[in-house]
């Protein structure tokens, strides 16, 4: 049966088995070294030495007050021990959770305050107010009117069809040039789009424009064979002013008659496909 046995150091309670009676072993709580006595005989009281008394210092009168009457200390008695070295148990460091939290909250003020400094270095908190509209927001470009795009594109296909006339005659390339830079001009008078109809006006223009600039080559071109004296060739770029005269004005045509009733004209491609026909 166990032997009981008192730590003469720290005067704890403890039971060993008989099997190691007679000998010494070590108390699990202080470490002292305690003789486990045979069955039967009387198990020694420890000795306890008196406390010294100690010398009280006098409180300071700053700190003086109220104080909370001190937490009565609990005395756990133990009724047996185990000597194998599994049943120690490390005592767990208690300030490893806190030591976690404090890393944590430093990271999470330091990224606070980064942020906070870069959005100061910005401007944002003089140049916007967070939840609070601007009272003056830009005004948004107002779109043209649809009766002055389309008056000003008629302006446009009149004047081409004037421009288009010269070429029947085969005119001087100075003059040509200049009424072609005029109709460009009066192109560029022209409100901005503001709908996927009036852009297709627009490009269909721009278009016409272009082939207005062939009209140019042509006239340059023949008036190099007049001066070669090459009147079989002169003869013939008269002959391609005249068709080019003729296919633009039918363009304006195409144009002018998607104005009249509101729809997107045709490209270029399948006018020319419907003029050769």
């Amino acid at each position: 049966m166990p032997i009981p046995v008192v730590c003469p150091s720290c005067a704890t309670k403890l039971r060993a088995p008989d099997d190691i009676a007679g000998r010494k072993t070590k108390c699990p709580k202080c470490g002292t070294g305690v003789v486990v006595s045979s069955p039967g005989q009387e198990v020694p009281e420890p000795i306890r030495a008196e406390p010294l008394p100690q010398r009280v210092k006098p409180a300071e009168p700053s700190a003086l007050g109220p104080k909370s009457p001190p937490a009565p200390a609990v005395h756990e008695e133990e009724d047996g021990f185990d000597f194998s070295p599994s049943s120690r148990k490390p005592a767990r460091n208690s300030s490893r959770p806190g030591l976690w939290i404090g890393l944590g909250t430093g990271v999470f003020l330091f990224i606070l305050a980064t942020i906070g400094a870069t959005l100061w270095a910005s401007g944002f908190f003089s140049n916007a107010k967070i939840g609070q509209s601007d009272p003056n927001p830009p005004k948004s470009k107002p779109l043209p009117e649809e009766s002055e795009f389309n008056d000003r594109l008629s302006d446009f296909i009149k004047e081409g069809r004037s421009v288009t006339r010269m070429l029947d005659l085969v005119p001087d390339l100075l003059a040509y040039n200049k009424r072609v830079d005029a109709l460009t001009e009066l192109f560029t008078r022209i409100p901005d789009a503001a709908n996927e109809r009036q852009t297709a006006y627009k490009k269909f223009g721009q278009r016409v424009i272009a082939t207005l600039g062939v009209g140019s080559l042509t006239i340059k071109l023949r008036n190099d064979f007049l001066r070669l004296n090459a009147q079989n060739n002169a003869k013939e770029c008269d002959q391609n002013c005249k068709v080019l005269g003729e296919q633009v004005r039918y363009y304006f045509d195409e144009l002018e008659s998607s104005i009249r009733v509101s729809r997107l004209p045709l490209s270029l491609e399948e006018l020319d496909k419907k003029y050769k026909k």
